[in-house]
């Protein structure tokens, strides 16, 4: 995203507002679908993407973060929110993103398999694992900027993302093992 494509969007100028949701409104949608409340994640969508058009003004397309990464504090952030104001149970997997026609169809089957059995397996960890994974493996934030978000020492980040990853290697080893070996046992 190029700093004046930003410079644009901010200046509400609409062709650029969409350019840039169109970059990086899948990466809000993945987000939302792991760490937002079950049941509402169309909502929730929805309510990031506005709230970050609200703020966009705040971002300094100049300096040396990338909007994208800014994107994604932010809304982690309006998530850290809203799931403080109601207690989450899980996160509902639909509306899966559709593969390339020229995909090899037992490698999106598999792809799609690995990522289901990951959201299983998400769901199964406590919730402040299932943010430290997401945010730190999937999302990449740094581990000192997911401290700050939660408010914690960046000790009790990595903490929480080494049991997240100790219970998914637990949970997943079985099948990645096998799907790596090229099928079934």
């Amino acid at each position: 995203m190029s700093p004046e494509l930003v410079r644009r969007a901010q200046s509400k100028d609409r062709e650029a507002v969409a350019t840039l949701f169109a970059q990086v409104g899948p990466l809000l949608a993945a987000l939302v679908r792991r760490l937002g409340l079950p049941g509402e994640r169309a909502d929730q969508l929805q309510a990031v993407s506005a709230h970050l058009v609200e703020v966009m003004g705040r971002f300094d397309p100049s300096g040396s973060a990338k909007f994208s990464t800014w994107a994604t504090t932010v809304a982690t952030r309006f998530l850290l929110m809203e799931l403080r104001k109601k207690r989450p149970e899980f996160v509902t997997l639909d509306d899966e993103p559709q593969p390339s026609p020229a995909a090899d169809p037992a490698a999106v089957a598999e792809g799609r398999s690995l990522e289901a059995a990951l959201d299983r397996a998400l769901e199964g960890l406590p919730l402040a694992q299932r943010r430290a994974f997401v945010l730190a493996s999937i999302e990449g934030l740094p581990l000192d900027e997911i401290a700050a978000l939660e408010d914690v020492p960046v000790g009790t980040i990595k903490s929480r993302l080494a049991r997240a990853r100790m219970a998914l290697v637990l949970t997943m080893g079985p099948l990645l093992d096998r799907s790596t070996k090229g099928g079934s046992p």
